[in-house]
């Protein structure tokens, strides 16, 4: 039965049995190309029965002898079957032969590839008479090639690819064509056609017993990289011939993982422990670790750390855990290894809370509803933990690392983490670390340490500043000279007089020669005064600097200063002479130039600030980025942005100036963000990053101010946000001021409070901006919501704002000439608080306090403008009309002074027209300045009932060339209507409103008409400087048009006004009688008349603070600025060819 059985399996026998087809098939089906090449045809199960003998019987073990091995590569030159174990084994579904690899302890055949010609074996008996011809008897003189290995992987090859998918490359590997030795050592060289265990194995058993000796140690570690089953086993075979003598540290890890491989954990520890203890071999931990965390195997990792920690040198041992810090999710895995080592505590029955009257009320400890996770420093992996952190840190990921270091809780791997970071260059991950490093129980921070986080904090990092310094001084008494000089700059930078002033005194007391000689500290001093806006005291440093011996000429760098404090000041005289002064006893650089351009810039000055520019180039000066950016200011202020745009893109393309070319970008920002653009803000953006222009900090307050102007407050949150968890930047102090004014601004003074106290809470430096934003917030109590004003009335509020001021007032230093700029701003918001409330008492005592800090403020002239305003105000609501004319007095000729550098006593005349003839064409900010004393002199007039004391006010004013801005227009109309001026209140109303109204949205939703009007004209409507009648106005003007009508049946002069109206004043007409009452309280108020209501007030907290900080100079030095201006200019002519 055997032998029929066996005939029935032989080669090509197959078609033998099974009956042939009578009839033929029309049609036929395409098989799969595998069929042809799975070698069905030549199934010998025969091989596979011999297979298995010589597993178990002539495998070759580590006590053979070579004569027994030589007698077996004879047998095994009996070539297995070259087909599939299986019929059709593509059919077979996914696993199939992973799961016999498992079950049969041997190796299966493989697919020949399919360029190769088939080979039939022959088994060692047959049953069939043997062929008689010559060709079949005639023997082969070649020996057949035993590439029986080589088949082997590709079948595991192929069977990998279909379990997992993924088809490897398929191009012929690399043969060598050498023999012996020197084709191995080829062959274990890294290759581009992949790994060649099948060939290593093949060149392997062909080389003299003595010379594979040679190579055992490199073939084992070349398979260990593998991870297949059938390269464990040759581990394995070869690794129990390898004496202990000749164990090497390769060879161990070689041996563990292979047994890690065949999963045989047990006979892996005990290998590693006889390697650690009889050779101390150590390195085989990584992989032992490795496979535990893989698994989930925690006591293994357990036992096999405590193993390796029991050897008596296990301390001066290092190992590098690759293996472990490749595995997936290892700070997940930690984790659990922490919580399974970690001690368990005690059960403890629930007690039941004690009843109280308030039952809602929670303590802070009720509201944790979760613990503290534990970490390995408290358990008894901590060691384990610290090698990792210590000597392997820069193996893993930084996710992965943050993770160790927060479990390891040593000093030494955060060094070595922050030491690595700055190495790689990720600065804001050192910074991190350094942050829970100096909380570390105990911690001494080391020099280096704080040196690099100087380095890194510098110059925007206030907090991160404020920490080095203060475990610079927890260690030592004094600062290094470079420390000195960045943090005397730092605080210079944000105008903190009084520390630059300590730390120079401290730096002339530790180290007086170096600060002798140190003309930083010069530089330093007088720009913290600029940077303050005090020029003077810049001026006065500088001149000290003269006097001392020693200290050498001051240079064009002090110059630059000194007219820098004199721009931030608005001082455009004293600028023109410190440029003259400069010119006489030096030479001008680029700086300098720009910074009197800019000042003409700012001014709206186009003209001379390109006689400034040409005049430079006459000098021999090559333009920079910084003057560039003078002309683009002064082409943005008149209006002519196009321009603009035109010279900064082309100055981008040629790429020529010196520079960074963030500047301009970032002025063009400012003037769209101001115009509330925000399509042309964010296609500037684009253009920058296209560009590969870089951002910096001023680029995004610029983008949160455009935010702000559209009142989309929460858009420049999430803009914070993403940049915080995206790392798209880091976001410095002023971008969460800007933040809190955007919430002001949106009447959200709530989240403005709430913001506060999330920096408060982070630890953020305190800033006196954003201390006046906190001031302004409490002052809108009216908006706050209804639970936060719970209980707590108004005297609460001012109570907090005013005790706040008072609390930042004595950070700021007496017997100053000047208030800064912040000061000022916070005492213009608590008077206006003060204001609201009409308490006038405390409004004075303000006032007073403000004297006695700044003397020179005694008297009305030289007080702000802002304050003068705030006074004005106050004056008004207590009736003190000829006090609130006083002070638009003094208002007006600061104001006339500094715009025009003369005062004009008298009104301009008017032309035959009548229309006014301004004495200057004004651009720029200067224009605008007046529209909040303008809005309290209208009131006035109102008041008085004098129509006619209106107009020629409002004449006299745009006749200096100051001009009203959207709320100056509308409160103007309503007044003159109020006052029954019919014919001037339609005329005006038509004239400078109507021009910009874009219609009813009631009328707009009931037609057949989109009622949502494009998005960037509804922003526009914000825009103080482009006129727009508000409700309230056109409300007004539909009640004195019915008055009108009503009057022109009995009056002949109000027919004439009607019939006037209507022919001249088509747009008021059509949106008065195209209005759907809504019936609204401010309907029923102007109406009914039940009461006299005006546009409410409140214009004046609603401004940038920035539009009227302007200098105070005295009428002497004003009457000049025009005079040396043109005289100057003159002189450049005179001089250089321009």
């Amino acid at each position: 039965m055997l032998e029929r059985t066996a005939a029935s399996l032989e080669t090509c026998s197959l078609q033998r049995v099974l009956p042939v087809a009578r009839t033929s098939l029309k049609s036929q089906r395409q098989l799969h190309t595998a069929f042809w090449q799975h070698g069905a045809s030549d199934l010998e199960l025969l091989d596979a029965y011999h297979a298995l003998l010589r597993d178990s019987t002539l495998a070759p073990t580590p006590t053979q002898t070579p004569s027994s091995s030589q007698t077996m590569s004879l047998e095994s030159r009996i070539e297995p079957m070259k087909a599939s174990m299986f019929l059709l084994d593509f059919l077979y579904p996914s696993g199939t032969a992973a799961l016999l690899r498992k079950i049969l302890p041997i190796r299966l055949p493989s697919l020949e590839p399919a360029h190769k010609t088939r080979r039939n074996a022959t088994r060692l008996y047959s049953s069939a008479i043997n062929n008689s011809s010559g060709a079949a008897q005639k023997p082969q003189k070649e020996p057949l090639e035993d590439d029986s290995f080589m088949n082997a992987d590709l079948f595991e090859q192929y069977w990998n690819e279909q379990e997992s998918g993924v088809t490897q490359d398929r191009r012929p590997q690399k043969v060598s064509r050498k023999s012996g030795p020197r084709a191995l050592r080829e062959l274990l060289e890294p290759s581009e056609f992949g790994p060649m265990h099948e060939q290593i194995w093949t060149a392997y058993n062909k080389l003299e017993p003595n010379e594979q000796e040679d190579f055992k140690g490199d073939v084992m570690a070349n398979f260990a990289q593998s991870g297949r089953s059938v390269d464990a086993w040759r581990i394995r075979e070869l690794f129990a011939t390898v004496p202990v003598d000749r164990w090497t540290e390769p060879i161990i890890k070689a041996a563990i993982k292979a047994e890690l491989v065949l999963d045989d954990v047990d006979n892996a520890k005990i290998l590693f422990a006889d390697a650690l203890k009889k050779r101390g071999l150590h390195q085989g931990l990584d992989d032992v670790m490795a496979h535990a965390f893989n698994t989930s195997s925690w006591q293994l990792a357990l036992d096999i750390w405590k193993l390796f920690t029991s050897f008596k040198d296990s301390e001066t041992l290092t190992v590098e855990f690759k293996t472990l810090a490749s595995v997936p999710g290892f700070r997940d895995k930690l984790a659990e290894f922490v919580e399974f080592v970690a001690p368990k505590a005690p059960a403890k029955k629930a007690s039941k809370p004690a009843k109280t009257k308030s039952a809602k009320t929670k303590s802070p400890a009720d509201t944790e509803s979760t613990p503290n996770p534990v970490l390995a420093v408290d358990t008894e992996i901590a060691d384990f933990v610290k090698v990792l952190a210590t000597e392997s840190l820069r193996l893993f990921s930084p996710t992965d690392a943050v993770v160790l270091l927060r479990h390891a809780a040593d000093s030494s791997a955060y060094e070595a983490f922050i030491r690595l970071a700055i190495e790689q260059d990720k600065t804001r991950a050192a910074a991190e670390a350094y942050k829970k490093y100096r909380q570390l129980p105990k911690v001494k921070v080391r020099i280096w340490v704080l040196r690099a986080m100087l380095d890194i904090f510098y110059p925007t990092d206030a907090g991160g500043m404020e920490l080095v310094l203060k475990d610079w001084y927890s260690r030592y008494d004094a600062l290094e000279k470079r420390v000195y000089q960045k943090f005397l700059a730092f605080y210079a930078g944000r105008g903190d007089t009084k520390s630059v002033t300590r730390l120079a005194n401290e730096y002339r007391k530790h180290l007086p020669a170096e600060a002798a000689r140190d003309m930083s500290l010069i530089s330093s001093l007088m720009h913290v005064h600029a940077r303050n806006g005090n020029p003077e005291a810049a001026r006065k440093v500088l001149e000290n600097c003269l006097e001392q011996a020693g200290m050498g000429k001051p240079k064009t760098v002090h110059w630059n200063i000194l007219l820098n404090a004199y721009a931030k000041a608005s001082d455009y005289s004293g600028c023109l002479e410190a440029f003259e002064r400069l010119d006489e006893v030096g030479k001008p650089d680029s700086y300098s130039y720009g910074t009197v351009m800019g000042m003409a810039a700012v001014r709206g000055d186009l003209s001379f600030a390109l006689v400034l520019f040409n005049a430079a180039k006459a000098d021999g000066i090559k333009p920079d980025v910084g003057m560039v950016d003078s002309l683009i200011e002064a082409y943005c202020q008149n209006d002519r942005f196009r321009e603009a745009e035109v010279i900064v893109k082309q100055t981008v393309k040629k790429g020529t100036l010196p520079g960074k070319y963030t500047v301009l970008f970032n002025t063009l920002l400012n003037h769209h963000a101001r115009r509330r653009d925000l399509k042309g803000l964010y296609n500037l953006v684009e253009y920058m990053h296209e560009n590969k222009i870089p951002s910096d900090n001023e680029t995004y307050s610029h983008l949160l101010y455009g935010l702000m102007y559209c009142r989309q407050s929460h858009h420049a949150l999430n803009l914070l946000r993403a940049s915080e968890k995206d790392n798209l930047f880091k976001p410095a102090p002023e971008h969460y001021v800007l933040l809190m004014a955007s919430f002001i601004h949106s009447r959200e003074p709530h989240m403005a409070l709430k913001l506060n106290e999330i920096l408060s809470k982070r630890q953020e430096p305190e800033m006196a901006e954003r201390t006046t934003r906190v001031i302004d917030a409490l002052g809108r109590w009216q908006q706050l919501p209804g639970h936060q004003r719970w209980q707590k009335d108004q005297k609460y509020y001012i109570t907090k704002a005013i005790n706040l001021f008072k609390q930042t007032l004595q950070k700021t230093g007496k017997g100053q000439h000047e208030a800064p700029r912040p000061v000022v701003n916070q005492f213009a918001h608590i008077l206006f608080i003060l204001t609201q409330i009409r308490d006038f008492g405390t409004l004075e005592e303000i006032m007073e306090l403000y004297t006695t800090q700044f003397p020179s403020a005694k008297e009305p002239s030289n007080l702000p403008i802002r304050l003068l305003n705030n006074m004005m105000l106050a004056d008004y609501h207590e009736r003190k009309f000829d006090r609130v004319r006083e002070i638009w007095n003094h208002i007006l000729r600061k104001t006339t002074l500094q715009a025009f550098g003369e005062v004009a006593e008298e009104p301009r005349e008017t032309s035959a027209e009548g229309a006014e003839t301004p004495a200057q064409h004004l651009v720029g900010p200067y224009k605008w300045i007046l529209c909040d004393p303008i809005k309290t002199m209208q009131r006035v007039f109102y008041d008085e009932n004098d129509a006619d004391g209106l107009m020629e006010f409002v004449k006299d004013v745009r006749s200096r060339g100051f001009e009203l801005d959207s709320k100056n227009w509308n409160y103007y109309v309503q007044s003159l209507a109020r006052m029954d001026r019919y014919r001037e209140a339609f005329g005006e109303c038509e004239a400078r409103l109507m021009p910009n109204w874009t219609g009813w949205y009631r009328v707009r939703a009931r037609s057949a008409v989109k009622n949502q009007l494009p998005l960037e004209l509804r922003r526009l409507g914000s825009f103080p400087q482009r006129p727009r009648p508000i409700s309230h106005t056109l409300i007004i003007m539909a009640k004195k048009y019915m008055d009108l009508e009503n009057l022109a049946n009995w009056q002949r002069e109000a027919a004439k006004q009607l019939e006037w109206v209507n022919a001249e004043c088509p747009l008021t007409i059509k949106a008065v009688k195209t209005m759907i009452r809504a019936d609204s309280e401010l309907e029923k108020s102007v109406f009914n008349e039940t009461e006299d209501v005006l546009t409410e007030e409140g214009g004046y907290a609603e401004r940038d603070d920035g539009e009227e900080n302007w200098s105070e100079m005295t009428e002497e030095e004003m009457r000049e600025t025009v005079k040396r201006e043109q005289a100057f200019a003159e002189q450049l002519k005179s001089k250089r060819v321009v």
